[in-house]
């Protein structure tokens, strides 16, 4: 190994100068128990960059900036499982290669936090998984931010293609860390936060717009893992290329694992089929989960979960739900929908439900704990069965549940409609299930309709205390009136917009990348960046640096620009 020509002090490497900056990240040596600390700002120019070995020390961009840099791989090739990577900002980068990349690393194994990247990047045909942050993650993505557009080229047109905001693919741990900006292109694997993860995510919030085809999601394409207390705020929109593999979510489009406490608050359109707010399909449970965006898709349309899969349905029929689409065995508990629930699916329909859309005679399918008060609409379609709850369930039970929600049917002389479900199956139960009073029957049975007007209650009858107790020790009322009126679940909060506060420094100095703000609230610019030979202009709203900001209130993702005469880095 070559050692640096850089003189050591108190055990770290500082680079004060581009030429030192060069030699650091043009070295073979992988800098095992070295710290190297970057002492200054860095404009590469455009040139293409990339640390060659597997960089396993420490280094610590003390909130400096690297600009203008194009890399083939990433700024490090590979970070090993005792590397460090933190505190640095890096703006208008972008990938200069055919392979797997990651702005900050192609494949992490170590740690890497506080940073904070900004740039265009476009994905080819040859690169198989694409992040902001990191192509592969094998280690710790923690207090991370990209801000940018991800671009993927046509060649890439229904090829799963992992790209991610922050990583292609996560096989460890992200948490605490958000995407702003579009994801634009038809690759068949795209999220805002990741591709696809086989471990955790937790914490982390998507706002980026993301179009893609057959597999799209804000938070991951596909899970295996654990994805906890995440958030989707950006527009999803799911462009059919394959019919038998098509499926789009708020949270994640297609769920083998496990999700907990998620909230989606963006629009999802699909041409497509499993179209839903937090999963477009799942074979495992869901809990703790709400829906306040807009769904419109096809078929197995929903609130929660598209189709809960399992065995293969092979009836061709179309199934919508506020909930669930189509189920093949499972749980859903804890979970509410408030957003509206659409079909645009001109063809025959089986099953549209506020909770559940279908399950087939096999799967016991059970419904705990939930509700729905969005409009559910039949739009242009003819479709057969029509719930509140569910449209058919088959084997399985309905408990504890109610809806508010309104049924909007095409024509009531070809659809069967239900206020809790539009079809039961003879084995299937309901019980402690109520409904706001409208013009159905409760639900149907292959030789009963069954009116259950000792379940129907008024508006003033839903909102008072003797409903929640009849609905049992999930509930409570509404007292913070964050529903209505309308009894919510222990423990449930009102809706939350919270957006982040981007600090693009223009090759400038500061301890600090990013603010996640409650929307409305009122701001003041953060403290004055540094920058060697440039005078400071102040925080500016937009890139051209046209209107300065002196405070208020944020209503969206904010990026604030630091302004500079005469820079010279």
């Amino acid at each position: 190994m070559e050692s640096l020509s850089l003189v050591e002090t108190d055990g770290k490497y500082i680079l004060n100068n581009k030429d030192e900056f060069l030699e650091f990240i043009n070295s073979s040596d992988n800098y095992s128990g070295k710290t190297v600390e970057l002492g200054c700002n860095i404009d590469m120019k455009n040139e293409v960059i990339g640390f060659s070995s597997i960089f396993s020390g420490t280094f610590d961009g003390r909130g400096h900036s690297i600009i203008n840099f194009k890399t083939s791989r990433g700024l490090f090739r590979e970070i090993g499982s005792s590397g460090i990577v933190q505190n640095l900002h890096i703006s208008n980068a972008s990938f200069d290669g055919e392979s797997s990349a990651g702005i900050v690393v192609g494949i992490n194994g170590g740690k890497i936090e506080n940073i904070l990247v900004t740039g265009n990047l476009m994905v080819t045909n040859a690169m198989s998984y694409t992040g902001g942050i990191a192509g592969n993650n094998e280690g710790i993505i923690r207090n991370c931010v990209f801000a940018g557009y991800i671009t993927a080229n046509a060649d890439t047109a229904g090829v799963v293609k992992y790209i991610g905001g922050i990583a292609g693919k996560n096989e460890k741990t992200i948490e605490n860390c958000y995407a702003e900006g579009a994801i634009t292109g038809k690759a068949a694997a795209v999220a805002g936060i990741v591709g696809n993860n086989g471990a955790s995510i937790s914490h982390c919030y998507n706002y980026m717009d993301v179009s893609g085809a057959n597999s799209v999601a804000g938070i991951a394409s596909r899970n295996i893992g654990t994805i906890n207390e995440c958030r989707n705020y950006g527009a999803i929109n799911q462009k059919q290329v394959d019919e038998n593999n098509e499926q789009a979510g708020g949270i994640v489009a297609g769920n083998d694992g496990t999700i907990t406490n998620c909230y989606n608050y963006g629009i999802i359109v699909g041409t497509g089929k499993n179209i839903a707010g937090i999963a477009g399909y799942t074979s495992n449970g869901i809990e703790e989960c709400g829906n306040y965006g807009e769904i419109t898709g096809t078929s197995n349309v929903a609130g929660i979960v598209g189709l809960y899969r399992g065995s293969i349905n092979t009836s061709g029929h179309i199934r919508v739900a506020g909930i669930a689409g189509t189920m093949t065995g499972g749980t859903i508990k804890n979970c509410y929908v408030q957003g509206e629930v659409h079909s645009t699916q001109s063809k025959d329909g089986n099953g549209i439900g506020g909770i559940l859309g279908s399950a087939a005679e096999n799967p016991h399918v059970d419904l705990v704990n939930c509700y729905n008060r969005g409009t559910i609409k039949a739009a242009n379609m003819l479709a057969r069965y029509v719930g509140g709850i569910a449209g058919t369930l088959m084997t399985g039970s309905i408990s504890n549940c109610y809806n508010a929600g309104s049924l909007s049917v095409s024509d009531t002389s070809i659809v069967i409609a239900g206020t809790i479900a539009g079809f039961l199956g003879e084995n299937t139960t309901c019980e402690n299930s109520y409904f706001e009073s409208v013009s159905f029957c409760m639900y149907h049975k292959e030789n009963e309709d069954f009116l259950g007007t000792e379940y129907s209650k008024t508006t003033e009858e839903l909102r008072e205390g003797s409903v929640v107790t009849l609905l049992g020790t999930g509930f409570s009322k509404d007292d913070g009136k964050i529903n209505n009126g309308y009894p919510v679940l222990n423990n449930q909060q009102d809706k939350s917009y919270q957006y982040p506060v981007i600090y693009e420094l223009n090759g400038g100095q500061l301890d600090k990348y990013f603010d996640i703000i409650e929307k409305n609230t009122t701001i003041s610019p953060p403290s004055a960046p540094q920058k060697a030979y440039a005078k400071y202009l102040g925080w500016f709203r937009d890139k051209e640096l046209n209107t300065q900001f002196s405070g208020g209130q944020i209503e969206k993702p904010m990026m604030l620009y630091a302004g500079w005469d005469n820079a010279v880095t």
